[in-house]
């Protein structure tokens, strides 16, 4: 038995060549790919037509179990989780964070969709609602103050300022 360390295999390391090294055009280029990796949001989605996407919190399952129960959303799954994974296949949709389970996760949010009729319907909803509670709180204010005996008014104008 030799006491002797073993040697070690010599490790050849390839890098990209320094900036200084390079042409102009290939310094150009080179930024250009730099730029687009990193102004690439983690949280962007590149879907199918007529689908609006959201990432939910997993952890919230009442926020879940609402969205599910009244706007059809449902949990975005890959059918070909481990292919795409594997770089055999390209995915269904461009999104960061796919799991082998077929889910796309990064954090604590989980990729959800709608139909986005369904998106839009929720955001007129919210517009009418937003709507009947100011139309609300006024007529409350004016009805409070009458039978108070506090005199209101209105502007015929809005204020400039």
């Amino acid at each position: 038995m030799s006491t002797k360390p073993p040697v070690p295999a010599k490790i050849e390391v390839e890098s990209a060549p320094p900036v200084g090294q390079l042409t102009p055009a290939q310094r150009k280029q080179r930024f250009n790919e730099l730029r687009q990796r990193l102004g690439k949001s983690r949280l962007e989605v590149k879907g199918k037509p007529g689908l609006h996407y959201a990432w939910i919190h997993k952890t919230d399952d009442a926020e879940i179990i609402r969205l599910e129960g009244s706007f059809d959303y449902f949990i975005v799954r890959e059918p070909n989780a481990a292919e795409v994974l594997s770089g055999k296949k390209k995915g269904e949709i461009e999104a960061s964070g796919l799991r082998e389970d077929g889910t796309y996760q990064i954090g604590d949010v989980i990729l959800m969709a709608c139909p986005q009729d369904n998106y839009d319907f929720m955001l007129l909803k919210n517009d009418q609602d937003m709507d009947d509670a100011k139309r609300a709180i006024k007529e409350t204010f004016q009805s409070d103050a009458a039978n108070e005996g506090v005199p209101t008014f209105e502007f015929d104008q809005p204020r400039k300022r």
